[in-house]
């Protein structure tokens, strides 16, 4: 809603009328970019899905020295890393 606001456009019931010329390219690019996004969703999830094939004795120590998490011992648990 900001960046109407900000392109002068007040969002509203007047919206699709007043400002049609800008506002339906958005909606249609929307429309598109979740069609690209589902497509490459669907192409790269088989891929995606074999990171949960590696054993966890490889990846709970990978994650557990991040600044950000209180010191732990690693486990082959996830839960005590999430």
């Amino acid at each position: 809603m900001g960046a109407f606001i900000i392109h002068g456009m007040i969002p509203g019931p007047d919206l699709f009328a007043v400002h049609a010329d800008k506002t339906y390219p958005f909606i249609y690019s929307l429309f598109i970019a979740n069609i690209v996004f589902l497509v490459v969703g669907i192409s790269v999830a088989p891929y995606l899905a074999r990171i949960a094939l590696i054993p966890p004795a490889l990846w709970c120590p990978s994650s557990a020295p991040s600044p950000f998490s209180a010191p732990t011992r690693c486990t082959n648990q996830c839960s005590t890393y999430i």
